[in-house]
């Protein structure tokens, strides 16, 4: 695995936690800024398949503005309602025919995935924008829509030779406040978000004419067919490793069955993301978690060793792993 550090960015190879010994980088599955330079140096495209996943621009856009304090500051006293918070900030900030503001609230799709760069090129933003994404095209084998979850991970299942089983996930981090965030906006004010965030519009458009491209290829009444087939395994196998009807997914804090105790596959998935960030820090560092110098090891990396009750649970799963592979998407 590719563990990286908490500033999201490969620019700092000597931070990076290095693979096991005698082995090579096989996954990379941690937020991270998109530097191609790094990436390939790390996994070669030769033997790597790159994919991301975009989500609808008005959508991300709406969340970052809460997500990241912007909606507080501009309505400190709750008055306002989202998009006169939103109009509030961003009328007079709208892109040049040179520039356009690219960071966690605007653009953020594009910050993410390495749009400085192009930014920094003189000329025109449109041309930026369609070279952009030109290069993006050809950097990544796959994008999935958030918008369309279950569905790019039924065509990412069917391109990597996977099993249902294989994609398996619960949801970490989702549904909280929605309810701000779904306010209906007027169409004029949407317009003006989504002029705002022009690269991530063009980046999202592409792609999603290249997910549809995806959808014909592999046929559409077949993804319904698989898509609903996914989703009932999967809420039987949710149901089989844990007590929905109390606790919440979204906190991660379902009660686990009997059956789930002896299940790796339920243990991983309920397990927080950060405690398996540890996990395999410790495992690349160390090989095992025998050897006396693991601690000074790992203090090199900037990695703290893990709590004994997680590591005794973790060292239970893995040496009674027989159970299917599990992904978990964040």
């Amino acid at each position: 695995f590719v563990i990286e550090p908490w500033k999201r960015s490969l620019d700092v190879t000597n931070t990076l936690m290095p693979p096991r010994r005698g082995g090579q980088y096989n996954i990379q599955c941690a937020h991270s800024f998109f530097n191609p330079e790094m990436q390939h140096t790390l996994m070669p495209k030769s033997r790597t398949f790159y994919t991301t996943i975009i989500r609808s621009p008005l959508k991300r856009f709406k969340s970052a503005f809460s997500y990241y304090g912007a909606d507080n500051k501009e309505n400190p006293d709750g008055t306002l309602s989202l998009e006169e918070s939103i109009l509030k900030r961003f009328t007079n900030s709208i892109p040049t025919n040179t520039t356009a503001s690219v960071a966690f609230i605007p653009n953020g799709l594009a910050f993410d995935l390495g749009f400085k760069h192009f930014m920094e090129r003189p000329g025109l933003l449109q041309d930026k924008i369609e070279d952009f994404v030109a290069h993006l095209a050809q950097e990544f084998d796959f994008v999935m829509l958030t918008d369309y979850f279950d569905e790019s991970l039924v065509l990412l299942k069917q391109m990597m030779g996977w099993e249902y089983k294989d994609i398996f996930y619960i949801l970490r981090f989702s549904g909280k406040d929605r309810t701000r965030k779904e306010e209906i906006m007027a169409v004029e004010t949407e317009n003006l978000i989504k002029e705002y965030n022009i690269v991530d519009v063009q980046i999202y458009n592409f792609f999603y004419q290249m997910y549809r491209k995806k959808v014909t290829e592999f046929g559409e009444e077949r993804l319904k067919q698989e898509t609903a087939e996914f989703r009932r395994l999967r809420d039987e196998f949710l149901d089989n490793c844990y007590d929905r009807k109390n606790g919440s997914e979204f906190f991660g804090d379902w009660v686990m069955t009997e059956w789930a105790n002896t299940e790796p596959s339920c243990q991983f998935l309920h397990f927080p993301d950060i405690k398996m960030d540890f996990l395999v820090s410790e495992l690349q560092a160390t090989n095992d978690f025998n050897e006396p110098d693991q601690d000074e090891i790992l203090n090199g990396y900037k990695k703290k060793p893990m709590e004994n009750e997680f590591r005794d649970l973790l060292l239970n799963i893995q040496f009674k792993q027989s159970g299917p592979s599990t992904t978990v998407l964040e």
